[in-house]
């Protein structure tokens, strides 16, 4: 796990101070295939703006992961992002399809939640099956309270009913990806990108 640092922030003026012919939407399509059997898959965790470094994750990626909080705004935002696919698709990377969706902080004890998660299952519904994971994360402390020690909640809380939850996600993930194409292999690269909608 690589973490996010605010120097991101002036990667385009670094990229282009390096090389002013560099087409920044492409800096992550080299690497990657460098990387290729050496990870079973690669996670790209991406801000829901479209920035240089989110693009570069279209363009790269093989699967689009997208992530919500169940609130009206995120929920909208939804559609954004479908938009960001179909451009990635149509300007350099056809073969980019979306996994699935996560609903995060979910708190089923109230409607609001319960109504948006009916909501999320319709709209990436085709009418036979939807593209909304079945496990959903519930909302707890125990998350921020392990991003502020620096560690993920499988060190920091192992047995917590979060952590078992991610556990449950990771394994649809995989049965996801199985049930789309053939089997990945340890010499092929599965690249996700996971775009999360917060509130705005």
């Amino acid at each position: 796990m690589i973490a996010a640092r605010r120097n991101l922030e002036k990667i385009d003026q670094a990229l282009a101070a390096r090389d002013k012919f560099l087409v920044t939407q492409d800096v992550l399509i080299n690497p990657l295939r460098k990387l290729a059997g050496m990870y079973d898959y690669i996670f790209l965790d991406t801000a829901p703006n479209a920035t240089t470094p989110t693009i570069a994750a279209y363009k790269s990626a093989d699967w689009f992961i997208l992530s919500a909080t169940p609130d009206p705004f995120a929920i909208a935002g939804l559609n954004d992002a479908l938009t960001d696919i179909q451009g990635a698709q149509r300007y350099g990377n056809p073969n980019l399809r979306l996994l699935g969706v996560i609903l995060c902080c979910v708190d089923s004890r109230t409607i609001l939640a319960s109504s948006l998660t009916e909501y999320v299952e319709k709209l990436f519904s085709d009418g036979s099956k939807s593209l909304k994971f079945d496990t959903l994360i519930s909302r707890s402390t125990v998350v921020p309270q392990s991003q502020k020690l620096g560690k993920t909640i499988f060190q920091t809380a192992p047995n917590h009913k979060v952590t078992k939850q991610y556990r449950k996600l990771s394994k649809e993930i995989e049965a996801r990806i199985a049930e789309f194409e053939e089997p990945v292999t340890t010499s092929t690269i599965k690249s996700a990108v996971s775009t999360k909608r917060g509130k705005k």
